[in-house]
């Protein structure tokens, strides 16, 4: 390639990787948004604890770290089910009977339908 040739295609390199830069990042996810996804995280986390229940300790560690997440971001009812996940993990982990494991998980379940009923609050 002759130098004349490269004088040419490095500004026209330059333009199109500027032209990339000023577009705008995507918005985050609004609250609803969020709390859809984390309803079906945490469904999907009772299904499977259910079906395994030896785990289910362990997959609500797990799953607190996405809770925690959501509730630094976004507060409010995030805050209040994932300080009540925290609490159940022993509880959870000891669980006699899957009934017993149910009721625990149902009262999360509960609570995160609240909060995705009414996820502005």
């Amino acid at each position: 390639m002759s130098l004349l040739s490269l004088r040419w295609i490095a500004p026209g390199l330059l333009l199109i990787l500027l032209a990339g830069c000023g577009r705008e990042s995507s918005p985050p996810p609004s609250v609803s948004q969020v709390a859809t996804t984390a309803k079906e995280r945490l469904d999907g986390f009772v299904e499977a604890a259910l079906k395994n229940p030896k785990q289910a300790g362990d997959q609500l560690t797990i799953l607190l770290e996405s809770l925690d997440a959501y509730a630094k971001e976004y507060g409010g009812g995030f805050i209040e089910l994932r300080d009540m996940a925290k609490a159940m993990v022993p509880e959870v982990k000891n669980a006699k009977n899957k009934l017993e494991l149910e009721g625990m998980l149902g009262k999360l379940q509960n609570k995160m339908n609240e909060i995705a009923a009414s996820p502005g609050k």
